[in-house]
């Protein structure tokens, strides 16, 4: 195998193991990039000896280390980073409209949890361990520091 097949290897399995971080997901291309650069290193050892192939090992760690140091450098992973705020809240009670042994309605089938309206309020509701269908009566039960527990009107 001549040197320029080599680091012909080895430069398609670098490029292989960067598609693989910032393009595909799964494992199956970097994996093939790492064969071919393994290849390609294990060719140098048995064709040009240890000197060469411990050069050619150590080359192949710097330039990777060298590219992925500079692509987190250049801000190349920001295209890929979460830059939103979450907005959402967990369930807050109005307290004033939502009491104990106030009634509603189902919105959604209740298994244990679900949406509901109360007294013209939406909100997540959950029961006991019941399942409770859509569009049925029910009575708040207990109300904790964010959970209405509700139970179906007899």
């Amino acid at each position: 195998m001549t040197i320029a097949l080599i680091i012909f290897l080895i430069l398609i399995g670098l490029l292989l193991i960067l598609i693989e971080i910032f393009v595909t997901p799964g494992i199956v291309i970097g994996i093939i990039g790492l064969v071919l650069m393994v290849t390609g290193i294990y060719q140098t050892y048995v064709e040009f000896g240890n000197t060469a192939g411990n050069l050619v090992l150590a080359g192949s760690f710097l330039v990777s280390v060298t590219i992925v140091f500079l692509t987190f450098r250049s801000g190349a992973w920001d295209r890929f980073s979460l830059n939103e705020t979450i907005t959402g809240k967990v369930n807050v009670i109005d307290t004033e409209n939502i009491q104990t042994g106030a009634k509603g309605r189902t919105l959604s089938a209740l298994r244990p949890m679900g949406n509901a309206l109360i007294n013209g309020t939406r909100v997540e509701v959950v029961t006991e361990g019941e399942a409770i269908p859509a569009n049925t009566d029910i009575e708040v039960y207990k109300i904790l520091e964010n959970k209405i527990i509700v139970k179906k009107i007899s």
